[in-house]
């Protein structure tokens, strides 16, 4: 512990304080000025210069979990940032829309060309249409 007498204790992830924030802003200052090492960041928990953990989240933490993919969105995030619980899940909803207009076109073009005659059926390879996957992470 931090002490003028020597010991062989040290603060560790057992304790934890923890700051409710009303908004970003002051997620963002609390972060900015009591986080030290980026290698101990996860999750909206930090440790200070002293090496005390710090949990900084928002005052509607529990509301945003129960948002679609919350956890998994959370698990990339060092610090919390709240538009992103919002804008990933309209990242992954854009990404399906996407996917299924480009499966939709492919079909429908199939399908013309099969009844203009410019496609035997012979040559229809179904395996050949694909979505393809964005590299982007969740």
């Amino acid at each position: 512990m931090d002490s003028g007498v020597e010991q062989d204790v040290t603060f560790n992830e057992a304790v934890s304080l923890l700051v409710d924030c009303k908004d970003q802003a002051e997620i963002d200052t609390f972060w900015d000025k009591l986080s030290s090492d980026t290698q101990f960041e996860q999750c909206g928990w930090f440790k200070d210069k002293i090496c005390l953990s710090w949990q900084i989240v928002p005052e509607n933490m529990g509301e945003l979990m129960e948002r679609p993919n919350a956890f998994a969105n959370m698990m990339v995030m060092k610090k919390i940032v709240i538009a992103d619980f919002f804008e990933r899940l309209n990242w992954l909803q854009r990404e399906v829309s996407w996917a299924i207009l480009k499966v939709g076109c492919s079909l429908l073009l199939v399908g013309f060309a099969f009844l203009t005659g410019r496609f035997a059926p012979t040559n229809l390879n179904i395996t050949k249409i694909s979505v393809v996957r964005s590299q982007k992470s969740l």
